[in-house]
């Protein structure tokens, strides 16, 4: 899962440490996940 939002994130910013924060953050918001 973490894959695929890795995948998604980056090409929605286009950057590493965007998306990274991008996972980070969608993943505090979804307990369990």
């Amino acid at each position: 899962m973490a894959v695929l939002l890795h995948t998604y994130a980056k090409c929605v910013d286009g950057d590493h440490l965007a998306a990274r924060k991008r996972i980070e953050t969608m993943l505090a918001l979804e307990p369990g996940s």
